[in-house]
């Protein structure tokens, strides 16, 4: 009976450090985000930078894209969980030619790779004709992410 409590202390014990041993993905990833055109089917390759902070599921940091231009969006409410990770990131700023840039990525971790899905979908505010029409368009691109950790 002795061996038996101590063996599932043991069992317990294990069980506890893996799930509090849990990988951290906090860090600097560098890559590309490669959007597709989906009429032409032609690719843009964008250089990109992901500073990622993780406290427990959640996800927070920046996306940058690093073009001409330098835009930053910031990550909220990213979740984590086995080696799964989906954020939304977004600026509301401003950026050239959209008033809204948003990223919705959906993924995995792969040891120092993160890499998934995205669609990027801007939004440009216009105002036409006097008194002013306001205008609203929306694009949306899909595309790929792949960042590795340095």
């Amino acid at each position: 009976m002795m061996k038996y409590s101590q063996l599932l202390l043991i069992i317990i014990g294990f069980a506890i450090f893996v799930s509090c041993s849990k990988s951290d993905i906090s860090g600097i990833y560098k890559g590309t985000i490669t959007l597709i055109d989906a009429k032409s089917k032609d690719s843009l390759p964008i250089k990109t930078e992901i500073i990622l902070n993780q406290k427990g599921k959640v996800i927070k940091g920046l996306l940058k894209l690093l073009g001409k231009e330098e835009v930053e969006l910031e990550i909220e409410n990213g979740l984590f969980k086995g080696d799964e990770i989906v954020f939304i990131a977004s600026n509301k700023m401003g950026v050239g030619l959209a008033d809204e840039i948003r990223i919705e990525f959906n993924g995995k971790i792969d040891g120092k790779l993160l890499h998934g899905n995205l669609k990027l979908i801007a939004k440009k505010i216009e105002y036409k004709g006097w008194p002013p029409e306001v205008v609203h368009r929306t694009e949306s691109m899909k595309g790929t992410l792949n960042v590795k950790r340095e």
